[in-house]
């Protein structure tokens, strides 16, 4: 004896290896669900993960026909089931058979969809060419203003803005011009005043300007009574709401210059004709 304590060996007990027959057997005794065959293989084998399983699934092809026959035989027991409680005069069940295997003897439901009074479903082509035709220019609006008031903001936020608008805001979002399509410039100044004065470039957007403005006087009721002065009547026209940009439900029809007039009268004038202003 040398005092030395004498050294005990430990043996772990370890877990066989795992096969592809043990992937197989689990699968079958899981009904083909991956999950459930990888927590029998972790259970008898170690650590096993549903990920474990399908990789074993890629490279085996058999284990995938283990799998399709497991789900047949699952589909088998759930007929005779489904049988046996027909045989007990189950309602729910019969229904249930009728509807999926008699369709051909009429055991089906049917949706009829009829026009006015029962009658066939009459379309017009032409009204829904037209509404396709506007709301791709409605998107087309959206997109470009988006494009060119929030330059800088990334594609991804500029999506996130449209798909937060109701079907309401996306169809008056062309026309909301105080609120998206004005630059600050374009808006009148605050306060009071009798004269304001738009001296600017080409491509400025004076027209628009004005037309806003008086859309937006006519719209509130402030204007009651407003004067076009241009070289001509046709220039006068250009100034039409409708091509500034306004809503097609506040263009009256049947005026001379198809200004948003809310009882307000609107009179057209050439800039040498003093006496008609």
């Amino acid at each position: 004896m040398n005092g030395l304590a004498p050294c005990r060996s430990s043996h772990r007990a370890m877990k066989p290896k795992l096969k592809l027959q043990h992937v197989e057997d689990a699968l079958r005794q899981a009904g083909g669900i991956i999950s459930a065959a990888a927590k029998i293989l972790g259970a008898a084998y170690g650590s096993c993960t549903p990920r474990t399983v399908r990789n074993y699934v890629k490279r085996h092809p058999r284990l995938a026909e283990v799998i399709e026959e497991a789900v047949e035989l699952n589909l088998d027991t759930a007929e005779s089931q489904l049988m046996t409680l027909i045989a007990n005069g189950n309602l729910g069940a019969v229904i249930f058979y009728l509807k999926t295997k008699g369709k051909a003897r009429g055991y089906v439901e049917r949706v009829e969809a009829t026009g006015s009074g029962g009658g066939p479903i009459k379309i017009d082509i032409e009204t829904v060419r037209n509404a396709r035709q506007r709301n791709l220019e409605l998107v087309e609006e959206v997109s470009r203003r988006l494009a060119s008031r929030a330059a800088g903001v990334p594609p991804a936020q500029q999506a996130k803005i449209l798909s937060r608008m109701s079907p309401k805001e996306a169809v008056n979002f062309p026309y909301a011009w105080r609120d998206w399509w004005a630059r600050p410039a374009q808006l009148a100044p605050p306060g009071e005043w009798s004269t304001w004065l738009v001296m600017a470039g080409r491509f400025f957007g004076k027209t628009r300007t004005g037309a806003q403005w008086i859309h937006e006087r006519v719209k509130s009721g402030i204007a009651r009574f407003v004067a076009l002065v241009a070289p001509t009547a046709a220039d006068a026209r250009d100034v039409d709401g409708a091509r500034a940009g306004r809503h097609p439900r506040d263009r009256p029809a049947g005026m001379e210059a198809n200004l948003p007039a809310v009882s307000a009268t609107a009179d057209l004038a050439q800039w040498h004709d003093r006496d008609a202003v």
